[in-house]
């Protein structure tokens, strides 16, 4: 069954399925540069872990092995 897993992004590939996934972790940031708006998004809705670990499962159990985690400040969540 590993064995089957390890193709499954090639599988994705040749279906035309995404085989990479972008997860925004929060719109929060403690940098305040003056380009950027993101402090503003202060108090919006944040997922929680349980709604988080709902939708890594999902994007595995559709193929999908590499996720980049970006956000304003990830590590602020």
């Amino acid at each position: 069954m590993k064995a089957n897993a390890a193709w499954r992004p090639l599988l994705n590939i040749i279906q035309g399925r995404p085989i990479l996934a972008i997860f925004e972790v929060c719109l929060r940031c403690n940098s305040a540069c003056g380009y950027c708006g993101l402090p503003l998004n202060e108090g919006r809705y944040e997922m929680t872990r349980e709604e988080i670990r709902r939708v890594f499962a999902g994007l595995y159990r559709d193929g999908l092995r590499f996720v980049f985690v970006q956000g304003g400040e990830p590590l602020l969540r």
